[in-house]
């Protein structure tokens, strides 16, 4: 298995138009860690150096769900990350239905989280609830029905602000129009974790993360080998990909913006 080590180069810049080497690796056409460190960071300051609000929220939206992708290695889909009541904040546990079955239905999977990917989920549920009320002071032509919505676990807590006028659902579209420039592959977060949690967890607990395990030996299945102690496995391999990746928190919201 390829590691991170093999592409992992110093840099004089974090910007991706000045990389002179290709940026992609493995057959999947994954990309490196110099153009994804580049990425999160032009991410990170849409987020804080946007001084339109509703940027802003869309902004704040695409970064999260872009940290959440490649911190559960889930496969992109409209329902995740999902509603608020298939996470677990308390016991940083999300459940996960990204696997579609051959007839009908789908297959869905517990994954743990770090402590990181909890805080900001838990900032950024405070923005909407600030968000909310300063929309609803200052701008009641624009509809926030769907910020409620988000609360009372009735769609995925991610939100967008579309410009006919109202918040709604962030969307896969709104994913691939944001990136349009750049040519990934829709699920390159899922194949770049691969190749990182590869150094930090064993093949069985990597099975379980990307839902390729056996029958009856998913996580949490009362037959599987899965030991309490592979959270920490992949925990501290979350923890390792945030330090790695230079992520920073978005807990500085002064309630216009975010520093």
């Amino acid at each position: 298995t390829q590691t991170l080590h093999l592409i992992y180069p110093q840099l004089n810049t974090s910007y991706i138009k000045e990389f002179e080497s290709p940026i992609t690796f493995g057959s999947q056409q994954t990309p490196n860690l110099p153009f994804i460190r580049s990425f999160f960071h032009q991410l990170d300051q849409q987020v804080r150096n946007n001084p339109n609000s509703f940027k802003t929220l869309n902004n704040y939206s695409i970064w999260l769900w872009h940290v959440c992708m490649i911190m559960t290695s889930a496969r992109p889909s409209e329902s995740f990350p999902p509603n608020l009541d298939y996470i677990d904040l308390d016991n940083l546990i999300v459940a996960v239905a990204d696997k579609e079955q051959r007839y009908s239905g789908t297959i869905g999977r517990y994954l743990p989280f770090n402590r990181f990917l909890c805080n900001e989920i838990q900032y950024y549920l405070d923005y909407l609830k600030k968000k909310k009320k300063l929309i609803e002071c200052c701008s009641y032509e624009v509809k926030v029905q769907a910020i409620q919505k988000v609360f009372d676990g009735e769609s995925p807590f991610l939100l967008f602000y579309d410009p006919q006028g109202y918040v709604r659902n962030l969307e896969l579209a709104d994913i691939q129009k944001y990136c349009s420039e750049i040519a990934l592959q829709r699920n390159w977060t899922r194949h770049f974790s691969r190749y990182f949690l590869g150094q930090y967890c064993n093949e069985d607990v990597i099975k379980g993360i990307f839902g390729h395990d056996e029958a009856m030996q998913e996580l949490f299945d009362r037959y599987s080998g899965f030991q309490v102690t592979d959270y920490d496995q992949i925990r501290t391999a979350q923890d390792q990909l945030v330090e790695i990746l230079k992520l920073k928190s978005m807990s500085g919201f002064t309630g216009i913006t975010i520093t």
